[in-house]
């Protein structure tokens, strides 16, 4: 296996090097001054450059680029032209639409749904649905404050063009923001989970000393199990890419998941992670099996 990688890694290099007309040593260079990578280990490198390639992006206009994750590692975001630019050049793709929804009174936005239309491998059209809500996207960033229909309505096509396309792995700009807001202040909380010292009454000035016996001390309190969370945004893509990779269409994933799983995919806790990926493989095997009879 190592072998294998290590013969991996210039090809990838010399392949993407060459659209650009330029030496391995060069492109290089450029994109890691470009694309946030100055700091990226190898293989992370390696994996920045084979994930481009896979999806035909321009690294050297940011279309795809590299940002720290809060604790370590890197996260691999997709500029809004990056998913307009892979919909449009898809064979399966059909067009565009959007709507919203507004409250009693019309002034504010409540929801946007993007409607991606394409072909299915069957040769039927279908559509795939995203809708994106105010309460649940808008942030307080400068660009929300000022466009938030605009940028509600961004965060609608990308999520909606994820589906449609099984783009896993990357994530646009505001969903990362969005996602590592969300680590630190678990972070946050975690740091501020530990008691406070209070001062202690013999420091005091003027104070006469009292000696005071302490009590025995009480038996040690079991450890609190860990807390089980959500799963991730990370989790749920490759949750969503298995189901497509056994030979569901884009339109099912939601309602596959939810069947085995026997919640919505944002309900899916850390611990049934596992079981539920196993229950999907299996349910996929036997269609692929049945399906061949």
């Amino acid at each position: 296996m190592p072998a294998e990688v290590k013969d991996l890694k210039p090809n990838i290099v010399a392949v993407m090097a060459s659209k650009y007309m330029l030496s391995p040593e060069k492109f290089v260079t450029m994109v890691k001054k470009t694309c946030g990578l100055a700091q990226a280990t190898e293989e992370e490198f390696h994996l920045f450059l084979i994930t481009a390639n896979k999806y035909d992006l321009d690294p050297l206009v940011r279309q795809l680029y590299a940002f720290p994750r809060p604790g370590g590692g890197l996260q691999f975001i997709m500029g809004y032209d990056g998913w307009i630019t892979i919909a449009n050049r898809h064979p399966a793709f059909r067009g565009l639409s959007h709507k919203p929804e507004w409250d009693v009174q019309g002034r504010e936005m409540v929801s946007d749904t993007a409607t991606v239309k394409k072909q299915f491998q069957d040769g039927t059209v279908g559509t795939i649905e995203y809708t994106a809500y105010m309460k649940e996207w808008k942030r307080g960033t400068d660009n929300w404050n000022k466009q938030p229909m605009h940028m509600l309505q961004l965060r609608a096509t990308c999520q909606c063009i994820r589906l449609a396309f099984n783009l896993a792995g990357i994530m646009d700009e505001d969903e990362a923001e969005r996602y590592f807001d969300q680590i630190r202040e678990r972070q946050q909380a975690n740091e501020n989970a530990g008691s406070t010292p209070l001062d202690s009454a013999g420091d005091i000035p003027g104070e006469p000393h009292i000696e005071i016996k302490p009590d025995p001390a009480p038996a040690p309190e079991p450890e609190p199990e860990p807390k089980d969370e959500f799963i991730d945004l990370d989790q749920q893509q490759m949750l969503e890419a298995l189901v497509t990779s056994k030979g569901w269409r884009a339109n099912e994933i939601a309602k596959v998941i939810e069947e085995y799983a026997g919640c919505p995919i944002d309900q899916i806790k850390v611990s049934q992670f596992e079981t539920v990926g196993e229950k999907i493989d299996k349910a996929g095997e036997a269609k692929k099996k049945a399906k061949k009879k």
